[in-house]
């Protein structure tokens, strides 16, 4: 920090003062190093590994014979009751009650809940779940083990999850016989998607009630909970098992329990996949680089999102390391090939059940900070973090180079500050908060008793006002257009500074959305720079120069960052695009469509993350608000400024 305050640069070391001289050169350098780094760590990732031998993966036995064909008999029973039932999307809460109190003797309990929809109309919605707990005999209920599952029928959108429910019947059946429990078992089935599991979260460890979510308490709790296993089987004859692990807000589970998972799996015969793909180790070196580059997108991407791939990501808000096993049935063209049982996927779950039984304490030893490129590969924060540095580091040399030009400058001699900042500063972070204000305050007041906002949907209500606010926080209302170029510097050096810290800080909690940021931001932030005529001109470089640079700048703006995602993401997920013979056939009518699409989905997707907010505090929303949308404004209102005459 002295090397930032003091007011005699002469004193400055010669390298630091040759490294910024050459700031320009060090930063390409560095960013372009940033990338291969990450390349190299692709190519040749470290082996994974168990870190703690408590979990004695090779000793759990597995044991599950006696009960098969009980499962296939738990789902008719389950298909049967379902379809007679008048809402079929209702727990069959009688017919569980006799299975796990009458025919296997554990405790049953249900929990209800009510979900008060916060906007329009403000409509409620009541759940119930219901759970299981099968005391561990040698333990007196200290800790426990969740085995836990959303309940799906095949009118949900997900599909039917059924079979889930149905093995989770048969282990717990199974388990009943035998007496090496040192934790109890809790066997949960979540109503009403996500939310009646996160509702039994808040309600066992007594979180207060929100307005959004009245959890209430549950009847009975166990011990502490130290690991929990999602299970989304919707098939009993699947070609793999995929094991995901995203949670919310890109939170990973330990990695010694995604090692178990994978491990046990494949010692059952049943082909464990990450993102849909297995190990593959291949004498082309090329082509094992390109799998480990496809799986790493795909969860950077995925993590990215801050959303989790199950509901295994709601435990990890409470220190609960979990995963969620998703299995689906193979389809009509795939039948040939070979499948697994139910008593694969069963002695799976035991086994890793009996390796979580085994642990003399919680998680600690393996990493919690990670990336995939396979489910048998990885590198820890130790190894990506120095990518991650190299891409973020020209954003410090910036500023430095920067900062000493301002005070070697004549003006500086004047007394001027980091003050002269504090107008951008100020106007770009009050925008933020009044961005993060509106769905608060929406759903405090009845919209209703507005006329011109009653006549559009929820999501159109916020999509207006927000992109209002984005509309008026062009206009620079409180900062003077015409400064100093000392004052120039010192703001812009402020904004570089605002967005290091930034990335730097999501890089702590979310690397994979960090390094897509700053990927992206680093660059482009060097270019309108170098685009930025200070000099206001009547010539046509001049015109053309502010163009392009506003129009980048517009363009890495967060709403339409949201767009070009969700345009690329219509794209991938379009079947025409895949096809060789007619995806280009009308290239422009083909862009369109999916500028279309994307433009429909972005209203509904800004209120997916704000309704997500609400509930399970997802930070995407408060994090763009807050962080990212105040670090573009400074960034616009430099491009403004221009040197006073």
């Amino acid at each position: 920090m002295s090397l930032l305050t003091s007011d005699d640069s002469r004193k400055t070391s010669k390298i630091l003062r040759k490294a910024i001289h050459f700031s320009t050169f060090l930063s390409i350098l560095s960013f372009i190093a940033g990338l291969c780094v990450l390349a190299y760590l692709v190519y040749d990732p470290d082996k994974t590994y168990f870190s703690d031998n408590g979990l004695l993966p090779g000793l759990a036995s597995r044991e599950y014979t006696s009960e098969v064909g009980k499962a296939d008999e738990y789902l008719s029973e389950l298909k049967n009751i379902t379809s007679n039932m008048k809402d079929n999307d209702d727990l069959p809460v009688h017919y569980l009650r006799e299975k796990f109190v009458e025919e296997l003797g554990l405790e049953f309990y249900e929990h209800r809940f009510r979900l008060n929809y916060p906007f329009g109309q403000r409509p409620s919605f009541d759940g119930k779940n219901v759970y299981a707990i099968l005391r561990a005999p040698r333990a007196s209920s200290t800790e426990a083990l969740v085995i836990s599952t959303p309940y799906r029928t095949n009118s949900s959108i997900h599909g039917s999850n059924l079979p889930s429910v149905a093995i989770m019947l048969a282990l717990a059946r199974f388990f009943t016989t035998t007496h090496y429990w040192a934790k109890d078992l809790i066997f949960l089935i979540g109503d009403k998607e996500l939310v009646g599991i996160q509702s039994w979260l808040n309600a066992y460890h007594g979180l207060t009630e929100t307005d959004w979510l009245e959890h209430g308490r549950v009847p009975m709790t166990s011990g502490a909970i130290q690991a929990a296993l999602n299970l989304e089987i919707h098939s009993f004859n699947p070609k793999s098992i995929d094991v995901k692990i995203e949670g919310m807000n890109g939170q990973l589970p330990n990695l010694d329990l995604f090692n178990v998972a994978i491990e046990l799996c494949n010692r059952e015969s049943l082909p464990a996949t990450f993102h849909g793909t297995s190990f593959t180790s291949s004498a082309n070196e090329w082509k094992n680089f390109i799998s480990n580059a496809k799986t790493l997108a795909s969860m950077m991407t995925t993590q990215a999102t801050t959303l989790p791939t199950g509901a295994h990501g709601l435990f990890q808000r409470f220190a609960i390391q979990s995963i969620s096993l998703e299995a689906f049935g193979v389809s009509a063209s795939a039948k040939n090939q070979p499948t697994t049982t139910s008593v694969n996927i069963a002695r799976s779950i035991e086994g890793i059940i009996r390796s979580l039984n085994n642990l003399q304490q919680r998680f600690y030893r393996s990493f919690w900070f990670y990336l995939l490129p396979s489910n048998r590969r990885y590198f820890s924060i130790g190894f990506y973090m120095i990518a991650f540095g190299l891409i973020c580091l020209p954003l410090a040399l910036r500023s430095l180079k920067v900062y000493f030009e301002a005070k070697e400058s004549k003006e500086s001699k004047k007394g001027k500050s980091l003050w002269t900042s504090f107008e951008s500063a100020f106007l770009s972070h009050l925008f933020g908060i009044i961005t993060l204000s509106i769905p608060l305050i929406m759903a405090r007041i009845d919209t209703r008793n507005f006329t011109f906002l009653n006549q559009l949907q929820i999501h159109d209500q916020l999509f207006s006002i927000l992109s209002a606010i984005a509309l008026i926080s062009l206009v620079p209302m409180i900062i003077g257009l015409r400064k100093s170029e000392n004052d120039i510097r010192i703001q812009a050096m402020v904004s570089f500074l605002n967005a290091a810290l930034l990335f730097g800080s999501i890089s702590l909690i979310n690397i994979s959305m960090a390094f897509g940021l700053t990927a992206l931001y680093v660059p482009l932030i060097f270019l309108t720079e170098e685009l930025n005529p200070r000099k206001a001109s009547p010539n046509f470089i001049y015109i053309v120069r502010s163009l392009l640079q506003r129009t980048i700048l517009l363009m890495i703006h967060p709403l339409s960052l949201h767009l070009f995602c969700l345009i690329g993401l219509s794209i991938f997920v379009d079947s025409e695009f895949h096809s060789s013979e007619n995806s280009f056939n009308d290239p422009m009518f083909f862009m369109l469509k999916h500028l279309r699409r994307a433009f429909e989905s972005q209203r509904k997707t800004i209120l997916f993350f704000i309704e997500d907010w609400f509930l399970y505090d997802n930070w995407s929303y408060p994090l763009m608000c807050l962080g990212l949308f105040p670090v573009w404004l400074q960034l616009w209102y430099n491009s403004l400024c221009k040197i006073r005459e």
